[in-house]
């Protein structure tokens, strides 16, 4: 237990912007995890996911891929290919793809993640229609048919999000933010 709390504690950390102490945590929980040989439990592949969310956050993307290419590899090994466990983590190897500039790969990887999270119609859709929006905006040419395939994922993301979160939810808020910005979208 005192080897997951740490990990969950250094997402605490993350999620307030301290970085550095999260990773020292969740470092930490890792080399317990691995001290009493729990390297095949799913606290283990979920650390790991962790640290590379957290290395992607720090900016060293080589470190978080590896880590979170690693904890993919034990969830499919464990659960299989269609778990929710690892379309969570190929969501997260999606965005680090983002960050990178490797559009397709990220694509790639956040279609996989919504087809397994669509196949169990599991909320977590939202985030990534919204994270496909994203890699959508971000090609520098941006074609009209893709344009209103970034309207399209944003409302399905909103239409999911407001399903599923409470009405002053972040998450509904900013994707409501991102429709505004696109003139074509009456959407409020």
């Amino acid at each position: 237990w005192f080897a997951w709390s740490l990990s969950k504690l250094g997402c605490t950390y993350r999620e307030q912007g301290n970085l550095q102490e999260a990773q020292q945590l969740i470092e930490k929980s890792l080399e317990i995890f691995k001290k009493n040989s729990y390297e095949n439990h799913p606290w283990f592949f979920d650390s790991l996911e962790n640290l590379g969310n957290t290395y992607g956050d720090l900016g060293n993307y080589e470190k978080a891929k590896d880590s979170l290419e690693e904890s993919l590899t034990l969830y499919e090994k464990a659960y299989g290919k269609g778990h929710l466990s690892t379309a969570s983590v190929m969501m997260n190897l999606g965005r680090l793809q983002l960050l990178k500039g490797e559009l397709q790969t990220a694509k790639n990887l956040t279609n996989t993640a919504l087809r397994i999270l669509e196949k169990n119609n599991h909320p977590q859709r939202y985030a990534c229609l919204e994270l496909l929006a994203d890699l959508h905006m971000k090609d520098a040419n941006q074609s009209n048919s893709l344009k209103k395939e970034v309207i399209a994922y944003l409302k399905k993301a909103l239409e999911i999000a407001k399903t599923h979160l409470p009405s002053n939810s972040a998450h509904i808020t900013n994707i409501q933010s991102k429709l505004n910005k696109h003139p074509s979208t009456h959407e409020k």
